[in-house]
């Protein structure tokens, strides 16, 4: 266990010399970004590359702002290569070295506040083609100051899209102007683990984050085949939350359960029963959006913005399977499923019925619109 300790502390080790070489060539020559670029993708490799986890900053801006500088001082030299390259970490470290009169690392702080926030500005235009490519949400705020003169919550409106693989979060500064940043190495920074599959030769954390990385129909379907042979194959481990029947297991049985933990006041609980049964919901939408709504009560921003990227991952997921004719069906594994996908084209049901199409189920949906669209319905019926 030591030797395997040691030699992944060698390799975090090394990986954190790389990124300094890197960020050294970037400072050296700020006018190359592509320098910047290097070392901002060795920054997002690092093992310490967390940006959900911000209680070390908060911790740290709250020691420099109340005078506990001998604290914030120790704690600067631990977050570091969490947040180097956030200038917002830089403009409070010039705070702490001006307080402290030492003006030589003060201006040098400033100098790379100023520095890396150019650097941000020059990945993209803020436009949904070419966004801002960022790694915190601290990032964000900062260019929308720069740009804005400040930051309200998320200005009057926000949205994590998936625009060909890549989680696009746009902000809404007003009713007419939104600015748009590439928010994917934050996403994948956090994707949850998920235990392994019993009879794949892949695991479940595998596929998902093969799809999450490239996005593709092969990828969601293997993906989705996966979590259908999990549902066949293994019951739910849910005894010690008895008001949920895993016979049941609808996410209509499973929302209300939720719902009455969080009548309870017991977020925690709601958001337990959610992580035990996400290997039987994991491709179905609805699922993320009960856990944004739990995220949501609870107050944690972060998290819910994750939730929903995750939610409309895997609705355009369904998307990529089909267009909706018969001919191409949009392959589903829960009837809420059908729903998210009507929801999503602003369609209301004014009849349905089943057809039987080269030994499937097909679900023919008609709409207010005078639109038809067709689900295979076939592995919601062999699971149900």
């Amino acid at each position: 266990m030591l030797q395997q300790e040691s030699k992944k502390q060698r390799q975090s080790r090394g990986r954190r010399e790389e990124f300094t070489r890197l960020f050294c060539a970037f400072t050296d020559a700020p006018e190359q970004q592509e320098q910047f670029l290097k070392a901002r993708e060795e920054f997002v490799s690092l093992s310490t590359y967390h940006p959900y986890e911000t209680g070390d900053f908060h911790r740290f801006s709250d020691y420099v702002f109340q005078g506990s500088y001998e604290s914030a001082v120790m704690l600067d030299t631990t977050i570091m290569y969490s947040w180097m390259l956030s200038p917002e970490y830089h403009l409070i470290r010039h705070h702490l070295y001006v307080m402290l009169d030492d003006h030589e690392r003060a201006q040098h702080a400033r100098w790379l506040a100023e520095l890396l926030l150019q650097a941000l500005l020059a990945t993209g235009d803020g436009t949904e083609e070419t966004p801002y490519l960022v790694s915190s949400l601290s990032d964000i705020y900062a260019i929308i100051e720069t740009i804005c003169g400040g930051v309200t919550e998320y200005c009057v409106g926000q949205e994590v899209r998936v625009v060909e693989g890549r989680y696009i979060d746009r902000v809404a500064i007003s009713e007419e102007y939104a600015l748009y940043f590439d928010v994917s190495d934050m996403i994948a920074s956090c994707c949850p683990s998920i235990a392994q599959g019993a009879q794949s030769q892949h695991s479940l954390e595998d596929l998902l984050s093969g799809f999450y990385s490239r996005g593709s129909k092969e990828d969601f379907l293997a993906l989705r085949d996966q979590v259908i042979q999990i549902r066949k194959d293994k019951k739910l481990e849910v005894s010690e939350f008895v008001e949920f029947d895993p016979q049941e297991e609808s996410l209509a049985s499973l929302s209300v359960c939720v719902r009455r933990y969080l009548n309870q006041e017991l977020p925690e609980r709601a958001l337990a029963l959610l992580a035990a049964t996400q290997e039987h919901f994991l491709v179905c939408p609805a699922y993320y959006r009960l856990q944004e709504f739990v995220y949501s009560y609870m107050g944690k921003q972060e998290e819910r913005l994750i939730a929903r990227a995750q939610e409309k991952t895997m609705l355009f997921g369904i998307l990529g399977t089909g267009d909706g004719s018969i001919e191409q069906p949009f392959c589903v594994t829960r009837s809420d499923d059908v729903c998210m996908v009507l929801e999503l084209f602003e369609e209301e049901i004014t009849g349905e019925h089943c057809d039987f199409f080269r030994g499937n189920c097909y679900l023919c949906i008609m709409t207010h619109k005078g639109n038809t669209y067709y689900f295979d319905f076939t592995d919601v019926l062999e699971l149900s």
